[in-house]
């Protein structure tokens, strides 16, 4: 079974406090963190072929967040696993994959992401 600090993950927010916090605490849990808060950055990055297992998209950051996003992200990262993490229902009228997933965002935790995180991790230390 592969360890946590093998399991890169991506975190982007529109709330730098929410990246920082992201980051800090799947940190803590020892997994590789990159963190990007801004959209232009982030965009780049996945638009490119570094390396990512995990991204936590928070869709707020890019206007419009819409398919066109979808789709570049999957042509360039088609095996990562991705968490939109929202206040909205975002994935509403968009195609997707079974590699995309949605957490509402909890103003008072994060608990869920990280259980979704570990969820995932398992899912893919197991392969």
């Amino acid at each position: 079974m592969r360890p946590p600090e093998s399991f890169t993950v991506l975190v982007t927010d529109s709330n730098h406090h929410v990246c920082n916090l992201l980051q800090r605490e799947l940190e803590k849990e020892s997994y590789a963190v990159h963190s990007l808060k801004s959209a232009n950055r982030a965009y780049e990055y996945l638009c490119s072929s570094s390396r990512m297992d995990l991204l936590i998209l928070d869709p707020q950051l890019f206007h419009p967040f819409d398919q066109t996003i979808i789709d570049e992200i999957l042509r360039h990262h088609a095996a990562t696993q991705i968490i939109l993490h929202s206040y909205t229902d975002i994935l509403s009228g968009l195609k997707t994959a079974d590699n995309i997933h949605q957490i509402e965002k909890n103003a008072a935790s994060i608990s869920s992401v990280k259980s979704a995180v570990h969820t995932l991790f398992q899912a893919f230390a197991e392969k």
